[in-house]
């Protein structure tokens, strides 16, 4: 900590009057060129059989590239190590060692930035040698998170990814398995329709190049085969798709797969625009080692001493300009004291500040009408009615095109304010586009917590001026239902002598109470539609556990008002049809929702309407106690089975199991 925080250490105390030796480049550039002579020493002790340790270099090139210094180790501190390491196997070992023993939280920023500075995939052995097949996180880095979760715009880094997991026998059952799961993602549906062109590109360029080192080494038929299988899927997937850039990546990977895998069978062809972007995909299955250039470690050190050359001139510029400018400290300066900072403007109506954030250009004037925006809904409430639909659909596309600070939660905030102020508006706009075809899963989960925090506002009594505000989440409000839920089980079983005297509340009207269907129904109307453009009922099941986390949400704000008992109802034959859903989180979402049913309306009200149900609901309670895999279902299913029974015990007319 101390040798990588010395520069800022010294500024701080000595400002900018510092020696240049000191400044960050100058200092990490002689710092690193003393961990190469430690290296080098470390060979020499080697070489006459002394043992050595390494693991305090390890630790500090770990802490160098975590710090911002990570484009001066690729290019010169990592070229002199190859250079080191084309004849001297010792070295190579060295630096093996120096690479595997780096703390695991720095390890991802190092293993970048040497896959980013290698020329040749057959250089990156010298440097990992087999450590991927014993050392988990590498395992998880190379054959995870940095092809299939992160993506690079510097083709060499996949290169020599997986050219380093192709070229060894022991390490080729890990590249066969990455290629596979690269398939996987590559033709995933759901993935398909949130990704950006640069990450199917980053995919599709994985695969090529694995399609190259296929071509070289080959592989089984069984593994043909099951390569072949996800390869059908995914390209199907790609074929079906209304986008022609996906279609062509699609057509692209498919010839060139089947003509490797099957080299019998039929030839696709496919007719599609060959451009620089596909010619540079194809040119990708050339894979051949370059050969090493006899003459690379004199030109190695001619750019590395060039470079050099550079920084000291450009150092010695920077001492000029700074003495030139040292000159000018006996001039009076200007009295700014009576100065003040130009106040930002802010708008004043509502349709101005639509406007202003819809500007592709002001940054400032964007930003404030952001920062402005909530405090205006609720202060222009004769302007609002007639704009809150239009400002809900702003705010619910509104994109981050400045990277405004805190712009999720000051969106987040307006939607909320909004649907607070003009409730049927805006509820009937967002639970309309909850189901569109045009929306991702980001907004749809939007809507959810907007709409559940607005509901949970508007029940709840207005604070007064002098009360701290307290910002809600989703999750504050199940975290704070179900400590109820406990409440109310000690409550039934508590002989209770004497209450004390009570406090006296004034009782408020309900502001929900006249809205609450526009909030509720329609989430509920087309949850199982087959023309969605997200699955529900499958692979957007963590949506779905949202969606009913929600209506339990708004179920709960409508406690006490008339039209509670028939959402009850109806929430208790949705919630009905979906018990045994196979996801942890829906039926966590369930039981959530079964809570809040049977603490705010009364058992006999739902008997009347809903007695299947309840019946149903009891025995699949029981069933989630004795045999549910999660623990924390056990655990609340067991809480809402016992609220049920003291509330009910007698009047549900189920056997005892």
């Amino acid at each position: 900590t101390v040798l990588v925080s010395l520069p800022e250490r010294v500024a701080n105390s000595r400002g900018q009057n510092i020696r240049d030796v000191l400044t960050p480049r100058e200092y990490f550039v002689s710092l690193l060129n003393c961990v190469l002579r430690a290296l080098c020493h470390a060979r020499d002790e080697v070489n006459r059989g002394v043992a050595i340790h390494v693991v305090f270099l390890s630790r500090l090139l770990g802490r160098v590239c975590t710090i911002g210094q990570s484009e001066l180790v690729e290019k010169q501190f990592i070229p002199k190590l190859v250079l080191q390491c084309q004849s001297d196997f010792i070295f190579r070992r060295i630096c093996c060692k120096i690479v595997t023993c780096v703390p695991d939280s720095c390890l991802e920023n190092v293993i970048v930035v040497l896959l980013s500075a290698l020329n040749n995939y057959s250089h990156v052995d010298w440097f990992m040698a087999d450590s991927v097949c014993t050392h988990s996180k590498l395992k998880y880095l190379l054959a995870t998170k940095l092809p299939l979760m992160r993506t690079f715009s510097k083709v060499t880094i996949l290169q020599n990814l997986i050219g380093y997991l192709a070229s060894s026998e022991r390490r080729r059952p890990i590249f066969l398995d990455l290629v596979k799961e690269i398939l996987s993602v590559w033709g995933d549906k759901t993935l398909m329709k949130h990704q950006s062109e640069q990450q199917q590109k980053y995919l599709t360029s994985a695969l090529m190049i694995s399609l190259g080192h296929i071509k070289i080494t080959g592989c089984g038929k069984a593994t043909a085969d099951s390569i072949m299988s996800k390869l059908l899927h995914g390209v199907g997937s790609h074929i079906a798709s209304p986008e022609e850039w996906i279609r062509t990546y699609g057509m692209i990977v498919a010839e060139q797969f089947t003509a490797v895998l099957q080299p019998d069978g039929p030839k696709l062809n496919f007719e599609y625009k060959l451009d620089d972007d596909i010619s540079d995909l194809l040119s990708l299955t050339d894979v051949t080692a370059k050969q090493q250039d006899p003459h690379i470690k004199a030109s190695l050190e001619e750019v590395i001493s060039t470079e050099e050359e550079k920084e000291k001139s450009k150092a010695a510029k920077a001492n000029i300009v700074q003495d030139e400018l040292d000159s000018d400290d006996d001039l009076e300066p200007f009295d700014m004291s009576h100065d003040t900072p130009n106040a930002s403007k802010k708008p004043m109506y509502l349709r101005d500040c639509m406007a202003g954030l819809l500007e592709q250009e002001n940054k400032d004037w964007m930003e404030s009408c952001l920062q402005t925006v909530s405090n205006l809904i609720q202060t222009c409430k004769d302007e609002l009615q007639d704009v809150a639909e239009e400002m809900s659909k702003i705010l619910l596309y509104l994109d981050d095109k400045f990277s405004t600070a805190r712009f999720d939660a000051l969106r987040h905030q307006a939607l909320v304010t909004l649907a607070v102020n003009s409730p049927k508006t805006v509820a009937t706009y967002l639970t309309d586009q909850f189901y569109d075809k045009n929306l991702n899963i980001r907004q749809r989960l939007d809507i959810l917590e907007v709409l559940a925090l607005a509901s949970n506002q508007l029940a709840t009594a207005k604070a007064s001026p002098a009360s701290p505000r307290v910002e809600k989440t989703v999750s504050n409000i199940t975290d704070t239902h179900w400590k109820t839920v406990v409440m109310e089980r000690v409550k039934a079983k508590t002989r209770i002598i004497s209450k004390g005297r009570a406090t006296t509340v004034e009782p408020t009207k309900n502001r929900f109470s006249d809205v609450a269907g526009y909030f509720f129904y329609p989430l509920m109307s087309y949850y199982d539609r087959k023309e969605n453009t997200f699955d529900l009922l499958g692979e957007d099941s963590f949506v779905l556990a949202h969606l009913i986390a929600t209506l339990g949400i708004v179920q709960d704000s409508a406690a006490n008002c008339p039209r509670s008992v028939h959402m009850a109802v109806c929430l208790l034959e949705f919630l009905s049809a979906l018990k045994y859903h196979t996801d942890a989180c829906v039926r966590d979402a369930i039981l959530f929702a079964l809570s809040v049913i049977f603490i705010n309306v009364p058992v006999n009200l739902l008997l009347s309407s809903g007695e299947q149900e309840l019946v149903e609901i009891r025995e699949w309670l029981q069933l989630v106690v004795m045999k549910d895999s999660f623990d924390a279902c056990r655990v609340k299913a067991a809480q809402v089975l016992q609220l049920l029974v003291s509330q009910a015990n007698k009047e549900v007319p189920v056997s005892d199991k």
